[in-house]
């Protein structure tokens, strides 16, 4: 944040800080998602939980306001449509959620955030490279979001470039 403070402004220094430590989305006993935490977690009561990603993100969000001095959100398991309609009001976005990029496969990599009446709550690469950014600072804090498949000429197939292709100006993943 020092280093984003001496910058020039040309925007208006706000943050969202986004946390899903366990997503609704996926409930079935048969999603993968679920079947690969259960199988990979020791203890049962956290099963596919990320324990520490509210604290991260609400630890983000306060040294933001020592820095920013600006529009400082912090949103604890917000839905996908939430997203959507509130990430352009933002310079910049940390994701501290779960993500994947499945198989190294461009169409199956996103965010898992919260489903809801209008959208299943996996944020794809293809529905974020759909979202008009304005040069937002993108930071991904979850497993697989800065992986893919390479393309020559194209670079890496991951959820890092959909928010490039989007129209964020940096993505740390």
């Amino acid at each position: 944040f020092s280093s984003y403070k001496r910058k020039e402004p040309n925007n208006n220094n706000s943050l969202l800080a986004i946390s899903v430590s366990k997503p609704n989305f996926l409930e079935g006993e048969d999603d993968l998602f679920y079947s690969y935490t259960r199988d990979h977690s020791a203890d049962n009561e956290n099963i596919g939980k990320l324990v520490f990603a509210d604290r991260e993100a609400e630890y983000i969000s306060s040294i933001a306001l020592e820095y920013l001095n600006e529009d400082v959100k912090y949103k604890n398991n917000p839905s996908e449509t939430w997203i959507k309609n509130n990430i352009n009001k933002y310079d910049i976005l940390h994701f501290s959620t779960h993500s994947t990029n499945h198989n190294y496969i461009y169409d199956d990599c996103g965010i898992y955030l919260n489903k809801d009446p209008e959208n299943d709550g996996f944020f794809s690469g293809k529905e974020i490279e759909q979202m008009d950014l304005s040069g937002q600072l993108v930071f991904l804090s979850g497993c697989e979001s800065g992986t893919g498949e390479y393309e020559i000429g194209e670079g890496t197939a991951s959820i890092a470039r959909a928010f490039l292709q989007a129209g964020a100006s940096d993505v740390i993943a």
